[in-house]
């Protein structure tokens, strides 16, 4: 018997069914919602859930694997992937994966490319820069990127403020002295063992006080925009988008806002939202950028949805009243310069339509 199959009646652990529904995106909202805050306080379930991914990941011999291809094993025998590796199981007892761990290992490719690409295009000051550095691995390959310019002699003077373990781990595990002459402060006071991050309001917003940031790199669970005019930045649980409504009204004076994404995630926020537009206190003196990359045939019909929503007058209108200048990137390269500008691509088209409109003669009735 599975581990979250037992004691049902001291705790009510997930079932296969669910674990499956889960990770192959067949759950409703509220569904998932339960799920999300079942592994927020389940230990076991959260271990167990990153166990079995990691299983998967192993059993198709590449880490680089797509999730739906991966996780279709699951019901091709799940008893028989149980038996295969219970040999390592006091291996895995040992070291058991977060579920953070286990996300930093999916479209590893993508997450180079954008973190390669954004440390080249948000480049930092010459004198002592500062970054923030959110939680996700998306940020953790940003970090890792930027780690690798301090060893080579660049912005020795960079301080980093992050919530993200990590990029902690990472920091301290390093041995260059170069590296460990850049100034890396933590924030954040509550530890949160799924997602491999800290947070609290007031500790971070006491760090992000003391930070003149020229860029803050924002992590996410998914994005997308509403046919009512709203843009909806995917979070967890409710300690996270304390965070996330800090670093939006940009309690460091970063000059850039950056949230790093997927392709999966683009028309995929999730189910629980913050409608960016409504915070009270967005600050809008600074760009906001959503940064992606193509997507992938599997992720296309949502990835199109979500930019036909965002081309639409209402969204656009809604983001002009708020004064935001948003900025979505499409990045189709590692280097600065091979990103393609949506944002402004729509605004040309709109240009265009009323320039032409306007001078069209039309006949009289």
């Amino acid at each position: 018997m599975k581990r979250w199959e037992s004691d049902k009646e001291a705790c009510p652990h997930l079932s296969n069914e669910q674990v499956v529904g889960f990770l192959l995106d067949r759950m409703t909202e509220n569904e998932e919602a339960e799920i999300y805050s079942h592994l927020d306080i389940c230990g076991e379930c959260a271990d167990d859930m990153a166990h079995m991914t990691g299983v998967l990941l192993e059993s198709d011999h590449s880490k680089e694997a797509r999730p739906a291809k991966v996780i279709s094993a699951f019901e091709k025998g799940w008893d028989k992937l149980m038996k295969d590796h219970s040999q390592k199981e006091e291996k895995r007892r040992d070291g058991v994966q977060t579920w953070a761990n286990i996300q930093k290992h999916l479209d590893t490719d993508i997450k180079r490319m954008l973190a390669e690409w954004a440390i080249q295009y948000f480049k930092l000051n010459s004198g002592a820069p500062g970054v923030y550095c959110d939680a996700g691995s998306s940020n953790l390959y940003v970090w890792e990127r930027l780690a690798e310019q301090i060893r080579k002699g660049y912005s020795t003077q960079t301080k980093v403020v992050t919530n993200n373990l990590m990029i902690l781990s990472h920091f301290a595990n390093d041995p260059s002295p170069l590296l460990h002459g850049a100034k890396m402060e933590v924030a954040g006071d509550i530890f949160d063992g799924l997602h491999q991050a800290l947070f609290g309001r007031r500790s971070i917003l006491r760090k992000l006080q003391s930070l003149h940031a020229d860029v803050s790199y924002i992590g996410t669970n998914g994005f997308s925009f509403g046919e009512d005019g709203s843009i909806l930045f995917g979070y967890h649980a409710e300690l996270e988008r304390e965070v996330k409504c800090l670093l939006f009204e940009n309690h460091c004076n970063a000059r850039a806002r950056v949230i790093l994404a997927t392709p999966r995630k683009i028309g995929n926020p999730g189910s629980t939202v913050i409608d960016i537009l409504k915070l009270k206190r967005l600050d809008v003196r600074y760009p906001l950028y959503l940064v992606t990359a193509p997507p992938m045939p599997g992720e296309r019909e949502a990835y199109e949805t979500a930019m036909r929503i965002y081309r639409s007058a209402k969204v656009q209108k809604e983001i002009e009243a708020r004064d935001l200048n948003f900025i979505w990137l499409e990045v189709r390269g590692p280097n600065a310069g091979d990103e393609y500008n949506i944002t402004e691509a729509v605004h040309h088209d709109r240009v265009y339509l009323e320039e032409s409109c306007s001078t069209t003669v039309r006949p009289k009735a």
